[in-house]
């Protein structure tokens, strides 16, 4: 072989041979991507489905923002009406259980984000990998992987706001708001109808929940490879779902 002659590989490479893809996002990437590049992420996602580090991160600031809030909440004002319209509650009953259930706000408010939080999250993933076995896209099904990585994803979009209501529960007196009625972006904060169910709604609803419906959108065309009508109909469920705790919620 002469020493001008390049070596021989025993393997040539291919000529149109790819380079490997991106690996799995990391939390920090999912955080900043569902703001700068949702798309992008979520077909990151799809290859390599990650969901457990966000969802931790999720439960660590609501956690956070229930227990500031039940800290700094004003039981009385925030029970005492209900109590007073409940034909269950006597009202010589009335100060006893404020007393009692402004003891518990913080330890039920907790459960309700560990247990809670992780149940929802399981079944909505449920939900959107059932309508995937149902209309799948070009890929083919998707797993339950996906379909959990497509649920909790969009939901870090929602982050800032958590923050933001623990900030000013802090910052301010809370009174008798729930922690749905501290946001500033709440519609319900710019109009209340006085009627339970629809002002629920409308603090429900803030500019947060609706970025993170359109990110959902997106993630099941992207993440769990759906067409633009499986897509739609899990943007509905996590709709239907959504109205019907934040109605329950309302009593």
């Amino acid at each position: 072989m002469s020493e001008h002659e390049p070596p021989q590989r025993l393997f040539p490479e291919s000529a149109d041979a790819e380079p490997p893809g991106p690996g799995a996002p990391g939390l920090t990437e999912q955080i900043l991507g569902v703001f700068t590049a949702p798309v992008p992420l979520f077909r990151r996602l799809a290859a390599h489905p990650r969901w457990g580090a966000a969802l931790v991160t999720l439960m660590g600031f609501t956690l956070v923002m229930v227990l500031v809030w039940a800290a700094r909440v004003d039981a009385d004002a925030l029970l005492r009406a209900d109590l007073m319209r409940n034909p269950h509650v006597a009202p010589a009953d009335v100060e006893r259980t404020i007393e009692v259930w402004g003891r518990l706000l913080g330890l039920l408010g907790g459960f309700g984000v560990l247990v809670g939080m992780p149940v929802m999250t399981l079944f909505l993933a449920f939900l959107f990998w059932l309508v995937g076995r149902a209309a799948p896209g070009p890929g083919g099904c998707p797993d339950y992987r996906q379909a959990l990585s497509a649920t909790v994803a969009p939901a870090l979009v929602g982050l800032p706001k958590t923050l933001l209501v623990t900030v000013l529960c802090l910052a301010r007196p809370v009174r008798g708001l729930a922690p749905d009625a501290i946001s500033p972006l709440s519609l319900g904060v710019l109009h209340a109808t006085g009627r339970a169910g629809i002002d629920a709604l409308l603090r429900g609803f803030d500019l947060f929940a609706l970025a993170n419906l359109v990110l959902l959108y997106l993630a099941a065309r992207h993440i769990m490879g759906l067409k633009a009508a499986g897509a739609a109909a899990c943007a509905a469920a996590w709709t239907a779902v959504t109205v019907a705790c934040l109605l329950l919620a309302a009593g």
